[in-house]
């Protein structure tokens, strides 16, 4: 998400109607857990995180089982996180391999990238790093 989104965000938290549909747990925006009916789609998993990840998000979606729904996705500590409110074994472990590719693909942009630490532990290329090292590389960890 960039910093225009991010504002653009807080500014609709500050309407009154976006605050009772939050109140209401019925406010289906990026980030939250959505325990209703539908859980997260296509285009709300991928205004949650990134650009950098579609692909990545695409994937899910085209893997996800019909029986599956999705309730929340977001990055966590540099890596995409989808979680499910069904249990499927095999479905659980290809997230597991998309949140490992995550790691290593750049949240901006989709091009390479490595796990850096700023004021928040992101995964970016050397472009968008801004200057920060990868993590392990020149600080402590």
């Amino acid at each position: 998400m960039s910093d225009e989104e991010f504002k653009a965000l807080l500014r609709d938290f500050a309407k009154p109607e976006i605050r009772e549909q939050i109140a209401n747990a019925t406010y289906r925006g990026p980030g939250f857990v959505l325990y209703d009916e539908q859980g997260y789609d296509r285009e709300l998993a991928k205004k949650s995180v990134g650009t950098g990840w579609a692909a990545l998000v695409d994937r899910v979606f085209d893997t996800k089982p019909a029986n599956i729904r999705i309730v929340q996705v977001k990055e966590k500590f540099a890596g995409l996180r989808v979680y499910t409110r069904e249990y499927d074994k095999a479905f659980q472990q290809f997230l597991y391999s998309i949140e490992d590719e995550s790691f290593k693909i750049c949240e901006r942009c989709g091009e390479p990238g490595k796990v850096r630490k700023g004021g928040w532990i992101l995964t970016l290329c050397d472009e968008h790093a801004e200057g920060s090292r990868p993590l392990g590389e020149g600080e402590d960890t």
